[in-house]
C-alpha cells in the first residue's frame, strides 16, 4: 500500500514537473498555450499561458484525495484501499500521456 502511493504520487510530480518545465518557459513568451488537440480538427483550444498549470495540478489533487480516501477506509476495508490507490497509478498513465502529447503540441 505505502509503495503504491508513493508510486501513485511519484507520476504526478515527475510528469506534471516535466510537463511545466518543458511548456511554461515558451508558454509565457509567446502568452498562450495549446491546451486541446483533435485528430481530426487539429488545434481547437488556445488558452493563456497561465492554464498549462491547471492540468498538473487537478492530477495532483485528485490523487491525494484519492489516497487520503484510501487511507481513510484502510482500517475497513483494506481491499477497496488497495483497489482505489492501484486505480491512482492506473490513471496516472493516460494522465501521463495527455501531458506528453500537449507537451510536443506546446514546445
Amino acid at each position: 500500500m505505502r509503495w503504491m502511493s508513493l508510486i501513485a504520487l511519484a507520476l504526478p510530480i515527475l510528469a506534471g514537473g516535466t510537463f511545466l518545465f518543458q511548456v511554461l518557459p515558451g508558454a509565457q513568451s509567446r502568452g498562450n498555450i495549446v491546451y486541446h488537440y483533435n485528430i481530426y480538427l487539429g488545434i481547437d483550444d488556445v488558452r493563456a499561458w497561465w492554464w498549462a498549470i491547471v492540468l498538473p495540478l487537478v492530477w495532483l489533487v485528485l490523487t491525494l484525495a484519492d489516497i487520503a480516501v484510501a487511507y481513510g477506509v484502510y482500517r475497513t476495508d483494506s481491499h477497496f484501499s488497495a483497489a482505489l490507490v492501484s486505480f491512482a497509478v492506473a490513471w496516472g498513465l493516460p494522465w501521463a500521456g495527455a501531458l506528453f502529447y500537449l507537451s510536443l503540441f506546446n514546445v
